[in-house]
């Protein structure tokens, strides 16, 4: 969890939506359980990608992110998933 400047809270769904935006480009997914905000919806959707839902459970995110064009996963709860090695095979062939 964090703080931010004002030494305020913040929610678990507005850090994965922090990181989802940095992680997307358009056409890309992200993976998350049901019982996540829609911050992270509206955060996608502003960039053109989109958030596929799953059970509760990083294991379930973790079997999402197998699809190729989810790039990361995560739950409110802290658990996050980066899809690196798809990321490095895209850079060197």
């Amino acid at each position: 969890m964090a703080i931010d400047e004002t030494r305020s809270f913040v929610e678990g769904d507005e850090i994965l939506a922090l990181f989802g935006r940095e992680e997307v480009s358009s056409g890309e997914r992200g993976a998350a359980p049901l019982n996540t905000s829609l911050v992270v919806d509206d955060v996608l959707d502003a960039k053109g990608a989109s958030l596929t839902r799953t059970k509760v459970g990083d294991v379930f995110v973790a079997e999402a992110a197998r699809d190729d064009d989810v790039v990361f996963g995560g739950e409110p709860s802290g658990a996050w998933i980066q899809i690196l090695q798809r990321q490095m095979l895209a850079r060197n062939p």
